[in-house]
């Protein structure tokens, strides 16, 4: 059996898609002649955690956890430890404080590049050496977003000489909010990424339209070296559950977390224009049997928008669960939501839930243009319903038709299973275990 490092920022018992993702990878490596060894952090400051990912971690992946020079660690020296670090994230409409708070500003905008997690580069390299060593690894994996694992895994070919895929979970100097950042950094990042995609021997990408953009990016590197795998769904989590719409109450689900804000407009993931259409809609139809589901976590931010709207009695807010939780949500939910950046959002977008969704053979309403690719895929599947993305009045027309719909019991679509389960994951796996036969054989080789 082949063994296969994996550099990881994401991982257990961090929550959310990123880490569904590989842990699904490494549930059937193994079955495809690769042993995984996880390189990862010791503690990690991502907003979400699920305990409960921790027993779906294979018996025989070895994992290494290493220590990190971690932005957030050090800004909460001497506070409460805290398992959600809502300030976590870059927003994209901050403006120079003033105070301690302009040095955290400068650190954060000019200095943590190409993330907060540069401070794990110190540790990890080292790491990753003494394993590639002990345990004659053959290849090494890692993911985009974050950008510094990209960097290690560069430093560790550069090193060892050995082959490297390079996985393109999200776009990096051509995401939707790269342009805000400095100049100066945005040449140092864009430089980053050339290096790494032409040091890389397989570069994947979420979607079609991602990796043909990076393939126009660097024509330079041949064609074939860039591949499509796409995120997927795990047959085995569907197992035993059976679709359980309610007739009493139309639930619309909506399954992830949101950002704490929704300005400036086509950078933030809000549902402000979703609550809006919703309130439109309720003006006219009071007495509605309808309930909006966020599963995840949701700031406060917009709690106060669903007070100021009156819609407390209509809006259910449990917060994060555990991802085993899930599929049994999405089965059980008469309509599932999913929303988009705005029109100004990169149509290449692909977020992780939609394979889930588009499995759990429920209508989705979707909030974005239909040109994108996730639109396509949702079509392909014979289950969307769009609107735009940014226009309430649109939104309310569309949950009016959708409830009325519901009502007659006409709601339900017939889904293209066929082309659904394209997107199950041991298919994708295999694939990846197939690219990672053919560098490693090449590196053999040569």
């Amino acid at each position: 059996m082949k063994s296969l490092l994996m550099i990881l920022t994401y991982f257990p018992p961090v929550g959310g898609p990123p880490v569904q993702y590989v842990l699904r990878h490494l549930r059937y490596l193994s079955e495809f002649g690769w042993k995984p060894y996880v390189l990862t952090l010791r503690k990690n400051t991502y907003f979400a955690f699920d305990d409960s990912l921790l027993d779906e971690i294979p018996k025989d992946v070895f994992v290494r956890r290493t220590s990190a020079l971690d932005y957030a660690h050090i800004k909460l020296l001497g506070k409460p430890e805290d398992r959600i670090v809502t300030d976590r994230r870059w927003r994209p409409q901050d403006t120079p404080p003033k105070g301690i708070g302009a040095i955290e500003f400068f650190i954060r905008r000019y200095l943590l590049i190409p993330d907060g997690q540069i401070g794990w580069l110190p540790f990890a390299v080292p790491a990753g050496l003494e394993l590639i060593r002990k345990n004659n690894i053959s290849a090494i994996y890692t993911r985009i977003t974050p950008f510094t694992p990209s960097v290690i895994a560069y430093l560790l070919k550069m090193l060892t000489g050995k082959p490297l895929i390079l996985d393109f979970s999200d776009e990096w100097v051509t995401s939707k909010d790269f342009c805000l950042r400095p100049r100066l950094r945005q040449r140092v990042e864009i430089s980053l990424e050339r290096r790494v995609v032409l040091f890389s021997d397989f570069v994947i990408g979420s979607g079609e339209l991602v990796t043909e953009h990076l393939r126009k990016r660097y024509p330079e590197k041949p064609g074939s070296q860039f591949v499509t795998l796409p995120h997927g769904f795990n047959e085995r989590d569907f197992s035993g559950i059976k679709s359980t719409s309610p007739r009493d109450r139309f639930v619309i689900l909506y399954a992830g977390s949101l950002e704490p804000y929704d300005e400036p407009k086509g950078f933030a993931m809000t549902p402000k224009y979703l609550l809006e259409g919703l309130s439109l809609f309720l003006r006219e139809r009071p007495d509605a049997r309808l309930v909006l589901r966020f599963v995840g976590h949701f700031p406060d931010f917009h709690r106060e928008k669903i007070r100021r709207l009156n819609l407390e009695r209509f809006v259910e807010t449990p917060g994060y669960l555990p991802h085993r939780n899930i599929p049994q949500e999405l089965m059980s939910a008469s309509l599932l939501l999913l929303l988009y950046f705005s029109s100004t959002g990169s149509p290449r977008q692909l977020p992780g839930k939609l394979f889930e969704y588009i499995r759990a053979g429920k209508p989705v309403l979707a909030l974005m243009p239909e040109e994108c690719e996730t639109a396509r895929i949702l079509k392909r599947a014979n289950l969307g319903i769009f609107a735009p993305p940014e226009e309430p009045e649109a939104i309310k027309r569309s949950i009016e038709e959708l409830y009325s719909l519901w009502e007659e019991e006409k709601l339900d679509r017939t889904p293209n299973w066929e082309y659904i389960y394209n997107f199950e994951h041991k298919k994708i796996t295999g694939k990846l275990a197939q690219l990672l036969d053919k560098v490693s054989d090449e590196y053999t080789h040569r």
